[in-house]
C-alpha cells in the first residue's frame, strides 16, 4: 500500500511540474499587455480597479479581451502538439 500510494504522489507531482511548466511557457509568450492583465486579474487578484492607472475603460475590456483569447490561443496549441 505505501509503494502505491508514493507512485502516484510522484505522478501527481510530475503531473503538477508539467503543468506549472506549461503554464510558465505561455505566459511568457504572451504580449507584455496580456501578461499584465492575465497576471494581476487572474494570477495575484490585485485590486478591482488595478487597470485605472494604465488605461482607459475601453482600452482595459478591449486588451483583456485580447490577453484572454491569447492565453486561450496558446493553450490550445499545447493541447494539440
Amino acid at each position: 500500500e505505501y509503494e502505491r500510494r508514493m507512485a502516484e504522489l510522484r505522478e501527481s507531482k510530475e503531473e503538477l511540474e508539467k503543468a506549472i511548466q506549461s503554464y510558465e511557457f505561455i505566459l511568457s509568450c504572451l504580449s507584455e499587455e496580456s501578461r499584465r492583465i492575465i497576471e494581476k486579474d487572474f494570477l495575484y487578484k490585485d485590486k478591482k480597479d488595478w487597470w485605472v492607472l494604465y488605461y482607459s475603460r475601453s482600452t482595459y475590456y478591449r486588451l483583456k479581451t485580447r490577453a484572454m483569447e491569447e492565453i486561450l490561443y496558446y493553450f490550445n496549441c499545447l493541447e494539440r502538439s
